[in-house]
Formats: C-alpha cells, sequence, structure tokens
C-alpha cells in the first residue's frame, strides 16, 4: 500500500479483505473512477494488482457444498432457536425439510442439527444459511455434508 500511496495524489485507507483482497477507500470519488479504469493486472513493486469496482452480482454469491439432499448436518444453530421452526426453515433454504433426528428433536445432541431434506436434482445447497429467530434476529448455521471416500 506504500507504494500505491506513493503513486496517487489523494489520501485513502485500506482494510484486508479475505487473504489476497483489500478494499480500498477513496476520499475522492474521482480518483475511484480514475484508478478502476484501468480494468487488467498492474505492476505495483513485485506484485500484481487489479483494481475494480464493487459489485455485489459478481462478489456476492452464495457458496455452495455439493449434496443431492438427505440427511444433513448443520452447525451453529442458537440454543433459543433450537426448535422445529428453525430446522424447518433450514430445510426450507435447502429445497425442502422433511424430518429432523429424534435425537436432536430430543436435544440429546445439541452440537449439530441432522436433518432431512428433500432429494435436489442440482447437486448443491448452499454453504450457510441465514436463520432468523422469532425476534427476527439472523444468525448464519453452515451447512456440513460427509466427504464421500472411495
Amino acid at each position: 500500500m506504500n507504494m500505491l500511496r506513493e503513486q496517487l495524489d489523494s489520501p485513502f485507507t485500506y482494510k484486508p479483505f479475505h487473504a489476497e483482497k483489500a478494499l480500498v477507500f477513496f476520499e475522492d470519488r474521482n480518483q475511484t473512477k480514475l484508478i478502476c479504469k484501468n480494468r487488467g493486472w498492474t505492476t505495483m513493486g513485485r506484485f500484481y494488482v487489479k483494481f475494480e469496482k464493487w459489485n455485489q452480482e459478481k462478489y456476492v454469491t452464495p457458496k455452495l457444498v455439493s449434496s443431492y439432499g438427505g440427511w444433513i448436518n448443520f452447525r451453529g444453530i442458537p440454543l433459543h432457536a433450537w426448535n422445529l421452526d428453525s430446522f424447518i426453515q433450514i430445510g426450507d433454504v435447502c429445497g425442502g425439510y422433511i424430518d429432523v433426528a429424534r435425537e436432536i428433536r430430543d436435544m440429546n445432541e445439541i452440537i449439530e442439527a441432522s436433518i432431512r431434506i428433500k432429494d435436489t436434482y442440482t447437486g448443491f445447497i448452499r454453504a450457510f444459511i441465514n436463520l432468523f429467530d422469532k425476534k427476527g434476529k439472523n444468525y448464519i448455521v453452515q451447512t456440513l455434508v460427509q466427504a464421500e471416500g472411495k
């Protein structure tokens, strides 16, 4: 970022974003437009960099995991939301709720919820699901699928 500061006249701030990305904020919007006009990769010292305007459709796609349905485990469900309504909500996001395992319903197992979902012919379900509790608060639930060995 020091090399970028040396090359630009206007001040900016940045925040690391993922392993190889950063969000750069310019005080002058014209500077943003100018730097994003260069659509290819540029060399800065020993690094190749590419500046792009944030594009929600390009960068905020849902992450998917391979699954055709059946029994799927989910982790990160808050204890106060450990109920049938939440399990149905999760199942419906994944293509349709069928059932929840008895030990989950009876709260004998509360680390992961094993939920049976309808078969999906796309071969994919969401890796992370937004779960809304009864008060409307949002929680992220992680989908866990078993890797199939040979």
